[in-house]
């Protein structure tokens, strides 16, 4: 059986930052620790330590995604991506009040009365050869940050929230699967959400092609840029 990869184990995209990187680590630490999650979780402890030495470490970190290069394109399946905020077609409450509703995991302002955990369907093909090999998913969520403009006190470049909404990949792995298809929930407590978790319904369509990666380090220089 092949390795977990240590960026799914993680939660986060192959170009993540260092700081989003320790950020996920440290919600995943919280969640799983033996303390809190018992005995069943010592296995899941683990696996999170192991990618986070990994992936935490520059140096350990290039030679890992080295070694991820190395995979031949003929075997690799690059993870298809989608985005909450280009890709979701139909929301109930309307687009603008789900978007209010993320914001209020980071502002804390305008909380309902009662506001509880609630699911955000999202709908996911994948073709015959992915379903057979298993994939995975990256997912844009929203999260928000402190605006550097006005410091969070609210400006107009923030329209006076205090925040700015950026956008954290979550990495969803995809067994083989037979049939036509499946269904996972994904918890986005590791991104500060705690009024929504991710309700994934994946189909398979025989007229799709899976997406072949041709350059891993593509991303891998997109993370160098950007931080």
């Amino acid at each position: 059986m092949a390795a977990r990869n240590y960026y799914v184990v993680l939660g986060v995209a192959s170009n993540e930052s260092p700081q989003g990187v320790r950020e996920a680590f440290h919600e995943l630490v919280r969640r799983h620790h033996p303390d809190r999650a018992g005995p069943s979780g010592v296995a899941a402890f683990r696996e999170i330590m192991e990618a986070y030495s990994t992936l935490s470490d520059p140096q350990r970190r290039d030679r890992y995604d080295a070694s991820l290069e190395r995979t031949t394109v003929a075997e690799r399946i690059a993870p298809r991506e989608l985005s909450l905020e280009r890709d979701l077609v139909e929301s109930r409450p309307s687009h603008s009040a789900m978007f209010e509703r993320f914001a209020r995991n980071f502002t804390s302002r305008g909380v309902p009365k009662g506001e509880g955990l609630e699911d955000l369907d999202v709908d996911v093909a994948i073709s015959e050869a992915e379903a057979a090999r298993g994939t995975s998913l990256r997912i844009g969520v929203p999260v928000f940050g402190r605006c550097a403009a006005c410091a969070g006190s609210g400006c107009a470049f923030c329209e006076g929230r205090g925040v700015v909404q950026r956008e954290r990949a979550v990495a969803l792995d995809i067994p083989p699967m037979l049939g036509r298809g499946t269904s996972l929930v994904v918890p986005l407590s590791g991104l500060g959400i705690h009024n929504f978790y991710l309700r994934v319904r994946v189909r398979i369509d025989r007229e799709l092609k899976p997406i072949q990666e041709t350059s891993f380090s593509r991303s891998r220089n997109q993370k160098s840029s950007s931080e």
